[in-house]
């Protein structure tokens, strides 16, 4: 997944908002406890901003345990990777619903020329993980003299 500029949805296009909405209706409807069986994935939910010497990244990831995550880089790809553990039921208990999610998984996020991949930093706290990912300091543009 590439870093983007975040935009609102009251400037998105009609055609995107119809396929957000579909896409919305069609994970609704799969995730639904009507379908039993139905392997739901699950991956902490993010959000990115920038400010003038950094992007930060931070991930909900409530019940993941420290020691459970791991995040890295590989040239200019960020991952973290995790697994949010089932809790263990006593034999006399069952579910009147459940509706939480557990498991492994992945997300990998390209990361733009302008940060610092040696400087990138990570901080776990409360359920929440921040990604601190520098920018390189000297981006200037540089004009080329045509010959």
């Amino acid at each position: 997944m590439a870093l983007t500029r975040y935009r609102h949805r009251a400037s998105m296009h009609p055609w995107e908002n119809m396929r957000n909405n579909l896409n919305r209706l069609f994970r609704d409807t799969v995730n639904d406890e009507d379908w039993p069986g139905y392997p739901s994935q699950w991956a902490p939910m993010v959000d990115i901003n920038e400010n003038k010497n950094a992007i930060i990244m931070r991930a909900e990831m409530p019940g993941v345990k420290k020691e459970d995550l791991e995040v890295s880089v590989d040239e200019r790809t960020l991952t973290i990777c995790g697994e949010k553990k089932d809790e263990h039921l006593e034999d006399d208990e069952g579910f009147y619903r459940s509706e939480r999610s557990f498991g492994h998984f992945c997300r990998h996020f390209s990361l733009p020329h302008s940060v610092d991949s040696n400087g990138i930093k990570a901080r776990y706290n409360d359920g929440i993980l921040k990604v601190s990912m520098p920018k390189i300091k000297d981006t200037k543009r540089q004009v080329v003299d045509v010959e």
